[in-house]
């Protein structure tokens, strides 16, 4: 198959709508399966196909660029940020922010401070 391929646009539509509305309350690939009517196997191989990783990893990584837009734009401690995008663990948060930013989330949030 052709890279990018495994969801037509109607999914793609489904699943950016079921990942906006219910990103922050944990969501999970089962869900998103649900959400587009394919089996759990049969979606995660699609979605690997279609983005070129797990849909449990992508998910990580909409949480932490959400959490990166609430570092910039909101005044909550970083501790807090990080329990809002489902991390118990603030120094897992921290160690997953710097893999996907090349940044701590305090530097990211003094980077990005003023839209800098």
């Amino acid at each position: 198959p052709a890279a990018g391929s495994g969801f037509g646009p109607a999914v793609r539509r489904r699943l950016a709508q079921t990942v906006q509305e219910r990103l922050d309350v944990g969501l999970r690939p089962a869900e998103l399966a649900e959400a587009v009517g394919m089996s759990p196997v049969s979606f995660a191989r699609a979605f690997r196909r279609a983005f070129g990783c797990s849909a449990r990893r992508w998910l990580a990584d909409q949480r932490l660029r959400s959490a990166a837009q609430r570092l910039v734009h909101g005044g909550e401690p970083v501790g807090e940020v990080a329990a809002q995008a489902g991390f118990a663990n603030p120094s897992q948060f921290a160690r997953r922010f710097r893999t996907l930013f090349g940044l701590s989330p305090a530097e990211y949030r003094l980077q990005h401070a003023g839209g800098g």
